[in-house]
């Protein structure tokens, strides 16, 4: 859970560089948090279209939270489009 942590702060920053780091390291970037919700579904909760382009170019696949929401629908939810 603490690489799910680091990542997310790394989004809640916009921190794409120390993503792409991650990435190249070989870290499960669907880490998830208590809730299930990985890096991918605050991004698009948040609106970050920068960094949710980033997950899709990854081909980072969608994971279901505990809720069973997927990342489109977390920015569909907030309203992001």
């Amino acid at each position: 859970m603490e690489t799910a942590y680091r990542l997310i702060s790394y989004v809640s920053d916009g921190n794409i560089a120390a993503l792409e780091q991650e990435y190249k390291d070989g870290v499960d970037l669907n880490s998830s948090d208590y809730d299930l919700r990985t890096p991918f579904h605050i991004a698009s909760a948040i609106g970050n279209q920068e960094m949710v382009k980033w997950f899709i170019g990854k081909n980072i696949p969608y994971k279901i939270d505990r809720f069973g929401i997927l990342p489109p629908m977390d920015a569909l939810r907030n309203k992001h489009f």
